[in-house]
């Protein structure tokens, strides 16, 4: 009898034990489940890919600017010539030629969206140089270098989207414009390229409510539209600059409440300010203005994307 009630406690302690190991062990899956459902990290590559479009951007708008050191160093090398009482070699035309010429303030004066990309800290060594190039095929060709580039870090970013979840049709998109962009380059058209490049940039933070990120797709999306404004009112579309003006708008409004929070209503009153400066020149029609006031409302765009991440208030 001793020995049966011996027996049947050692089953009941078995049996606690094993209730209370499944009991303390339930959590552990549900805080898997609850990771496996938190979205990833935003990838470097994601990160790398915007810099590239937005370098490459750069320098396909600087071309008008070389295009046009270039007309200079003839027109001076012809001077040269003229004034000179003896026959010169070629170098010695070309060396005072380019001396004379400063090829980043006629980048600068020809350029349409390079103030807007300067308020990103984005920079060109391909176009701002200190000498005039001496050959446009071969900056044609440093930029060619920057788009197979960007297939190459594209196909590092492919994964990860795939891994993340996202539309399988945005990712085909994305492939699309950047094969557009590619056969516009290839074809030497500025203003087709900046455009298709402004595209892609699109397409790319659309994957961004993909991942774990500080900073609201909204605030990508702004810069996007204000730099397709200034790429509008150049090519003189102004009903396709103020459709951008009014999305840019939208979204400007649906961040209110967001920067308000972040203790950023500085940041939101300078912004909404520069977004009716802006409007008035658009309905005045007058690029060089659309510009200007363009460059401030992404300069303060940039003060919102520094809120979100901390780095200012």
């Amino acid at each position: 009898m001793r020995n049966y009630n011996k027996t049947k406690i050692f089953f009941i302690l078995i049996a606690l034990i094993m209730i209370i190991t499944s009991c303390s062990g339930n959590p552990k899956p549900q805080e898997e489940k609850d990771n496996s459902n938190s979205p990833p990290e935003l990838p470097k590559v994601y990160t790398e890919i915007e810099e590239e479009i937005l370098k490459t951007m750069f320098s396909i708008d600087g071309i008008a600017g070389i295009e046009k050191a270039l007309e200079e160093k003839e027109k001076a090398k012809e001077e040269v010539a003229e004034e000179s009482e003896v026959d010169l070699k070629p170098e010695e035309k070309e060396k005072p030629a380019k001396e004379e010429i400063d090829v980043k303030m006629l980048v600068k004066m020809e350029a349409v969206v390079i103030p807007l990309l300067e308020e990103e800290d984005i920079e060109s060594e391909i176009v701002m140089v200190d000498e005039v190039p001496g050959d446009i095929n071969k900056v044609w060709y440093q930029i060619n270098q920057l788009v197979n580039t960007l297939h190459t870090k594209w196909n590092s970013l492919e994964p990860h989207l795939q891994k993340a979840g996202v539309d399988p049709k945005k990712i085909q998109e994305f492939e699309g414009n950047l094969d557009s962009t590619t056969v516009f380059v290839n074809e030497k058209d500025t203003h087709q390229s900046m455009i298709a490049l402004n595209h892609l940039l699109s397409n790319l933070y659309d994957f961004g409510g993909s991942f774990k990120t500080k900073i609201p797709s909204e605030v990508m999306k702004i810069k996007n539209h204000i730099r397709e404004i200034v790429l509008m009112a150049d090519a003189e579309d102004y009903p396709g600059a103020l459709s951008n003006f009014e999305e840019a708008k939208r979204l400007g409004e649906a961040l209110k409440q967001r920067l308000i929070e972040k203790d950023a209503t500085d940041v939101l009153q300078k912004f909404e300010l520069s977004m009716e400066d802006l409007n008035k020149e658009l309905q005045k029609e007058n690029f060089n203005l659309i510009q200007i006031k363009g460059g401030i409302v992404l300069k303060n765009t940039v003060a919102m994307k520094e809120a979100f991440e901390g780095e200012s208030k």
